[in-house]
C-alpha cells in the first residue's frame, strides 16, 4: 500500500492521491485507448471520439446512479449528480448504462454495434485495472477480514473496528487488519482476460462481438467469484441478492448471443 505520492517540481514537493492518480490514468487510457480502438476496425476519427465522449460520459452517470441506488445512506438520501471526486461509482450501473448506450447509438451514428463493442474490450480491461490499482495502494475496497497467507494488512475498517471493539473491550483497537486483496485478485482475472480471450478470438475468426461477449462473461463471472470475500457497505439484500441476479443475467445473455452468433456464421 502506498496512498500517496510525491511529486517534486520546480524545487516544491506536491502530495498525490495514489486513487486519484490511478483513476485519472484509467479515464486517460479510455480517451486514448478507445478512438485508436475504434479506428482500427475502421471507424473514421470523428465517430470514434463521439462514441468514446458519449459512452465514457454515460458509463460515468450510470455508476453513480447504482451506487445511489445500492447504499443511498451515503448520500444522506440525495443523489449527487456531479463531483470532482472519484468515489461513489459502483462498476455495473456504469457497464449497462454504457452498453445500452452503445446499441442506441447505431440510429444516429450509424455503425456496426459489434466491431464497436469488440474494440472497446482493451480500453475498458485496461482502464479498469488501473482504477483497481489505485484502489490497492490507496487501501480501499479491500476483502473481508482473512487469516490466510494471501492475505494483506490495511488500514481497519471502521466497522470492523467496532465490532472487534465490542467482543474484545478489553484490548486496544487495531490500527491495521489483514484481508483480502480482492482489488488484486479482480486486477489479475481482468489483465488474464484480455491475455487470453482478445488473441483466441483473432485465431478462431469467430464473430463480430465475440471478443466483447466473451470478455464480459469472464469479467462477471471473476467478479462474482470475488464478491464473497469482498467487504461492502451495503444491504444484505444488494450482496446476497441483486448483485448474484445481475451477475448470473448478465452470463446468460452474453453466453446466449455469443452462441448465436457464432452458429449464424457457420451456416
Amino acid at each position: 500500500m502506498h496512498p500517496e505520492f510525491l511529486l517534486s517540481f520546480a524545487g516544491s514537493v506536491y502530495p498525490v492521491r495514489a486513487y486519484d492518480a490511478f483513476s485519472t490514468l484509467a479515464m486517460l487510457s479510455v480517451l486514448l485507448l478507445a478512438p485508436l480502438s475504434l479506428r482500427r476496425k475502421g471507424f473514421q476519427t470523428g465517430m470514434s471520439l463521439a462514441i468514446t465522449a458519449v459512452l465514457l460520459v454515460t458509463f460515468l452517470v450510470g455508476s453513480r446512479l447504482l451506487n445511489y441506488a445500492v447504499n443511498p445512506v451515503q448520500y444522506g438520501g440525495v443523489l449527487k449528480a456531479w463531483s470532482w471526486s472519484f468515489a461513489g461509482f459502483s462498476l455495473y450501473g456504469g457497464l449497462v448504462a454504457a452498453g445500452l448506450v452503445l446499441l442506441v447509438l447505431p440510429s444516429v451514428f450509424r455503425y456496426p454495434i459489434w466491431k464497436a463493442a469488440d474494440a472497446l474490450v482493451l480500453p475498458a480491461g485496461i482502464a479498469f485495472s488501473l482504477a483497481r490499482m489505485g484502489c490497492f495502494l490507496n487501501g480501499c475496497c479491500s476483502g473481508k477480514a482473512t487469516d490466510s497467507v494471501l492475505g494483506v494488512r490495511f488500514p481497519a475498517d471502521i466497522k470492523e473496528t467496532e465490532l472487534l471493539g465490542r467482543l474484545l473491550w478489553f484490548a486496544d483497537k487495531p490500527e491495521t487488519i489483514q484481508v483480502w486483496p480482492t482489488q488484486l485478485f479482480e486486477l489479475g482475472l481482468a489483465l488474464l482476460g484480455l491475455a487470453v480471450i482478445l488473441p483466441l478470438v483473432r485465431r478462431l475468426k469467430l464473430a463480430d462481438g465475440s471478443a466483447a461477449l466473451m470478455y464480459a462473461v469472464w469479467f462477471t463471472a471473476a467478479r462474482w467469484m470475488a464478491l464473497p470475500f469482498r467487504l461492502l457497505p451495503y444491504s444484505l439484500f444488494v450482496t446476497e441478492v441483486f448483485y448474484p441476479i445481475l451477475y448470473g443475467t448478465i452470463i446468460l445473455v452474453c453466453g446466449v448471443l455469443l452462441n448465436r452468433k457464432n452458429r449464424e456464421l457457420e451456416k
